[in-house]
């Protein structure tokens, strides 16, 4: 049984049980054993959501470490990078400086 047949099961105990009318002593344990019987389909339901609360922490947290795995290897690779850097001195490159650069240089040779 699905969780929303559960849900519509336990709707209909209630819809049924807000009609129902006690007259003799037999319409009591009619009532009883309906009521035990809505109290079994609400634990079903509580066991549904604690399930249903459980794969939600489990999924987040499976996406949140996915996540800092992500963070992780970016800093591994910028270290690496920086440590290969300094070893072998190469030299860093400001793209935005370039291009000015090179932008003031050609505007000298226009003599402008």
């Amino acid at each position: 049984m699905t969780p929303s047949d559960k849900v519509k099961a336990a709707a209909a105990g209630i819809s049924e049980l807000g009609s129902f009318k006690v007259s003799s002593p037999k319409d009591a344990e009619n009532l009883k054993s309906k009521l035990e019987k809505l109290n079994g389909t609400k634990d079903d339901l509580e066991k549904s959501l604690k399930d249903v609360q459980a794969l939600k922490s489990q999924a987040e947290s499976d996406l949140g470490s996915e996540k800092d795995l992500a963070g992780r290897i970016n800093e591994l690779k910028d270290k690496d990078i920086k440590a290969l850097s300094d070893k072998y001195k190469i030299p860093t490159f400001s793209t935005g400086g370039d291009s000015k650069i090179a932008f003031r240089s050609g505007v000298d040779r226009t003599g402008r």
